[in-house]
């Protein structure tokens, strides 16, 4: 930021999709200018003012907005959110950032300084209320699952060959993982937010029943815009941690598990072909209606199909373990998981997969979403 021309040109390519067109649109990138000029001017706290009035627009933004706001929370002595905030863009960036590597430099300086002279935070009064914001969660944010670390035995001996052979998968680190599918109520939010068109609820309603009809490019940018809204780090789960939630066991179990607490298919225990009452209607449902499974995750099987953010391959090939980057996607498929309100109860093996086109929607396909844990 060595001139005001330069920092306005950074500032206003911030806006993530150039498409996005809107009355927000031209007020958050006055917001960003007045931002840069502050920053120029050496008035930090202005300008992290107009940081902070842009970040509660709600508007999509680029990941480098995060490093230049984690910057500017710096010069305030603001070391603890300019680690978050410069953590996030690390996280969103990766290595080909055009930040990154200073990105890294700033941290790695903030937490050299943290070893020597360990920071007790005492914001000053008129700071308390922006704070504590900033560590709430948004308004109809997903009820998150903590998921330990540990290893199990990914596919199965038997079925497709896109299941086999069955091979030790270990995490490393915790994770945590949408409690149920996301819902109409909470990415409509979203939707709303940004200006985004409404999916389409085939006529069943919105409100707790999962959102439908969303694609993977849809549910990727409901992850970013919650991830913006709550500076966390959210995103769709990997093959491989989908189905480490759900082949979890109940304590001295050997068995993979099917669905709800049974080993035995029963009615009910599912939203599926097979699982509903005969006077239920095939469509879906709204999320938490049965049991959840013994990681305490409700509806991993049926209701709707879920994205994962994981390539599809006809081979396990080390795809499933990681995340497809979007700008990698096109000809791909993506895997998606659980079965739906279509499926027969056969079918709801925690192994099963199958893939979609990244643009592909659907009534019977959703998604649910993890948290990244430090």
């Amino acid at each position: 930021m060595r001139n005001s021309i330069a920092t306005i040109l950074i500032f206003s390519i911030m806006l993530w999709n150039p498409l996005w067109a809107s009355k927000k649109t031209d007020q958050a990138e006055q917001y960003l200018k007045q931002a840069a000029q502050y920053y120029n001017d050496k008035k930090y706290a202005r300008a992290e003012q107009a940081f902070q009035k842009v970040i509660d627009m709600g508007v999509p933004l680029h990941h480098e907005f995060y490093y230049q706001y984690g910057r500017v929370q710096l010069k305030n002595k603001k070391t603890e959110q300019a680690l978050e905030s410069l953590n996030f863009y690390i996280k969103q960036a990766g290595e080909k950032g055009r930040f990154y590597k200073k990105a890294k430099s700033l941290t790695a300086k903030i937490e050299k300084q943290q070893q020597k002279n360990p920071i007790n935070p005492s914001p000053q009064k008129n700071n308390k209320k922006k704070k504590s914001s900033s560590t709430s969660l948004a308004i109809g944010t997903p009820k998150m699952v903590r998921i330990k670390k540990g290893q199990f035995i990914m596919g199965a001996k038997w079925g497709d060959e896109d299941q086999k052979p069955p091979f030790n998968m270990r995490f490393k680190k915790d994770f945590a993982i949408s409690k149920n599918e996301v819902t109409f109520e909470q990415y409509d939010r979203f939707a709303k937010a940004t200006d985004r068109p409404l999916p389409d609820d085939e006529g069943w309603g919105r409100g707790k029943r999962p959102v439908i009809n969303v694609s993977f490019f849809d549910a990727v940018a409901y992850t970013e815009w919650l991830s913006r809204q709550n500076n966390r780090s959210y995103r769709l789960p990997t093959e491989s941690e989908w189905e480490y939630v759900a082949k979890s066991k109940p304590r001295g179990k050997k068995k993979d598990q099917t669905f709800g607490h049974k080993e035995l298919i029963g009615r009910g225990d599912a939203n599926c072909e097979g699982g509903r009452y005969f006077w239920e209607k095939a469509r879906t449902k709204e999320v938490g209606n049965y049991e959840p499974n013994p990681a305490g995750v409700h509806d991993i099987f049926g209701n709707v199909w879920e994205w994962t953010c994981s390539a599809y391959t006809r081979k396990y090939d080390g795809n499933e373990k990681r995340c497809l980057p979007i700008n990698k996607s096109e000809g791909k498929t993506m895997a998606v998981r659980g079965g739906s309100w279509r499926s027969h109860f056969r079918t709801l093996r925690p192994y099963i997969r199958y893939n979609n086109y990244p643009t592909f929607r659907n009534d019977d396909l959703g998604f649910r979403i993890v948290e990244e844990l430090d």
